[in-house]
């Protein structure tokens, strides 16, 4: 029996806590309050939600201009390497040809020089009788050995003659005669001035042989 009432003392009173009868003022206040708290928490959680799939739109937007960034540097990447090795080719082609170039520049030899080269060159011997053919094959002996030199021809009334000629560094334009004839023979050449008498070993002319002109022909 006992047992029996307090059940309905305890279902009565929960019942009047149910429907607000006779709970204490501070507890309907902090329900209140909890309720406030909730609902505003429900909205703040709203809000991150919506915040964070704002954050999550602009990371997937960064990571795709990225991505787009990425491919596109790739290709300029590519691109310039391609024009790197381009230019290094062209470098090198540039190299190569500034290469033979420079072999190919000859220098003015010093008196001393050309005087050894003449010396040592056996064309004199090789070509007996042919003044020309010497005088071209000197020139190109001496350009293979990187000495410039060149075939000129002296005009006079009476014909043309062939000599070798250095535009030397210390003494300017010097003459030899390379051939049988004359062997490896300095001679002296000047515009308005007889032949024979500039280079009397060979002894008197037949003729009038005054230089009227004197060419340079480089080979």
């Amino acid at each position: 029996m006992r047992k029996s009432f307090l059940v309905l003392v305890t279902l009565l009173t929960v019942g009047m806590l149910l429907i607000g009868c006779g709970v204490p003022k501070e507890v309907q206040q902090e329900l209140s309050q909890l309720r406030t708290e909730n609902t505003q928490l429900k909205t703040e959680k709203t809000q991150w939600q919506a915040e964070k799939a704002e954050l999550e739109k602009e990371v997937q937007q960064e990571l795709s201009q990225l991505r787009t960034e990425n491919s596109q540097l790739k290709t300029e990447k590519t691109q310039w390497q391609a024009e790197k090795a381009e230019l290094e080719k062209e470098v090198a082609d540039l190299s190569n040809q500034v290469s033979e170039l420079t072999k190919k520049v000859l220098k003015d030899p010093t008196y001393e020089e050309a005087a050894s080269f003449i010396k040592e060159d056996k064309t004199n011997e090789e070509v007996p009788q042919d003044h020309v053919t010497a005088a071209m094959l000197v020139a190109e002996n001496a350009g293979k050995t990187g000495i410039s030199c060149y075939w000129v021809i002296a005009r006079t009334s009476v014909g043309e003659f062939n000599f070798v000629g250095f535009n030397t560094t210390d003494r300017g334009w010097i003459y030899f005669c390379n051939s049988w004839t004359c062997g490896d023979q300095e001679v002296k050449l000047e515009v308005g001035k007889k032949l024979y008498q500039l280079n009397p070993q060979w002894g008197a002319a037949g003729s009038d042989d005054t230089i009227i002109s004197i060419h340079h022909l480089p080979l």
